[in-house]
C-alpha cells in the first residue's frame, strides 16, 4: 500500500506527487484566491501582522471546528484565536506546516515566532495570540 504525502487542505483527496495536487487545485478548486495552500508564501522578518482576502466560506471551513472559533454577529466578524506553544503547534497542523514560524536566514541563524512574552507591567510570562479574522 502507497502512501500519498501531498494532501488537498480543501477537501480530502490525497496525491502521490506535487504535481498531482497542483493539477487538483487548479481543476476542482479554481476560484480559492487565497495563497494557494501548496505554493506557500515568504513574509519580511520583521512583519508582525499581514492582511489575506479569501472567501467567508473558505474561512468558515478551514476554522469552525477550532475551540477558539466564533461568531460576532453584530460585526458580521468570524475570529478564531490561537495562543502560546499549543496554538503554534495547531495552526501549523491545520496548514500542514509544522515549522511555519521558522525561517532561516541567509548566514545560517534562525528567526522564529515567539508564543510567550514578558508582559511589561507584570513582568511575568504570558501566552501570544494568533488571531485570525474574517470580516465584511
Amino acid at each position: 500500500m502507497s502512501t500519498k504525502p501531498f494532501s488537498c487542505l480543501l477537501c480530502p483527496k490525497t496525491y502521490l506527487t506535487r504535481k498531482s495536487l497542483l493539477a487538483h487545485e487548479t481543476k476542482k478548486h479554481p476560484h480559492n484566491h487565497v495563497v494557494p495552500h501548496s505554493l506557500g508564501f515568504e513574509l519580511p522578518s520583521n512583519l508582525k501582522q499581514f492582511t489575506l482576502h479569501c472567501p467567508k466560506n473558505l474561512f468558515y471551513y478551514v476554522f469552525h471546528q477550532e475551540l477558539g472559533f466564533e461568531y460576532q454577529p453584530a460585526q458580521r466578524k468570524y475570529k478564531c484565536i490561537y495562543k502560546g506553544r499549543d496554538g503554534y503547534q495547531r495552526i501549523g497542523y491545520i496548514f500542514a506546516h509544522p515549522d511555519w514560524g521558522k525561517k532561516k536566514t541567509k548566514v545560517g541563524s534562525e528567526v522564529k515566532v515567539m508564543t510567550e512574552k514578558k508582559d511589561p507591567e507584570t513582568k511575568q510570562m504570558v501566552e501570544v495570540e494568533f488571531k485570525f479574522f474574517w470580516e465584511e
